[in-house]
């Protein structure tokens, strides 16, 4: 519930209207003023008609700075955590929002190159549970508490690919879903693989297998549809800019 309080309440001697706005206020919902004088006089008011009722107002001033007022935990679970947020949005308007909080991520396309002088993209074929059925994807995980991108990226594609990257080139980051969530995944291009002894080393969740293409092929299958995995299309896309790849129609 909110309620846009004016000046013309000054005029106004409704005791039930002004109750209304009042319970609304200490309800913490959104009761929004043009003045501070306004708030002032309203505040007063309600203390000389409910002695001792406990009224706490925001100031026009304050509308300018949004951000986090209150935050309550739903679920601490292994990968994410859900709470609720009471946040003051830029308009002044203060609301509940659902958030899954996220330590972020770190994602790269291992390029090799073929036997004529082409580009290769290392790619997985993997199950998504969520996504109920398989998709092609860069390798990639999540960061670990202290870990930078960098490490991350490094440490998962000896994990899942079983090679280890010489080089890393960064292709920037994207926040995933900025809705709900305040992942972000770093990007990057990785070359000069080297195979490491004692292989890929996957989790008991992950099913997946090693999928190569070209590198153009790649890039015009993000392009046209047939990748659907965000972080890839962009990983695909952004390295396909990058390095003057055409995304050509299949």
């Amino acid at each position: 519930m909110s309620i846009e309080a004016t000046p013309i309440l000054r005029n106004l001697r409704n005791i039930g209207f002004l109750q209304a706005v009042a319970d609304c206020a200490h309800q913490n919902a959104a009761v929004y003023f043009t003045t501070a004088e306004d708030v002032d006089w309203f505040t007063q008011v309600c203390c000389e008609a409910w002695p001792g009722y406990d009224l706490t107002m925001s100031h026009p001033e304050d509308r300018s700075e949004p951000g986090r007022l209150a935050s309550r935990s739903v679920f601490a679970g292994r990968v994410v955590n859900l709470t609720v947020d009471r946040v003051r949005l830029p308009n002044g308007h203060e609301t509940e929002l659902e958030m899954i909080r996220h330590p972020g991520a770190a994602v790269a396309l291992p390029l090799e190159v073929g036997e004529d002088g082409v580009e290769i993209a290392l790619l997985f074929r993997q199950y998504r549970y969520a996504a109920d059925g398989w998709l092609l994807e860069v390798p990639g995980g999540k960061l670990d508490e202290g870990e930078s991108p960098e490490e991350c990226i490094l440490r998962e594609l000896e994990e899942e690919t079983g090679y280890r990257a010489t080089t890393l080139e960064p292709l920037g980051w994207i926040w995933t879903t900025p809705g709900f969530t305040d992942e972000r995944i770093w990007l990057f291009v990785a070359r000069g693989l080297e195979e490491v002894a004692e292989g890929s080393r996957l989790e008991t969740d992950e099913v997946l297998e090693l999928v190569r293409l070209p590198l153009a092929r790649a890039v015009a299958m993000a392009a046209n549809d047939e990748i659907t995995d965000a972080k890839t299309v962009a990983t695909l896309l952004r390295a396909g800019a990058r390095h003057g790849t055409v995304a050509m129609s299949s």
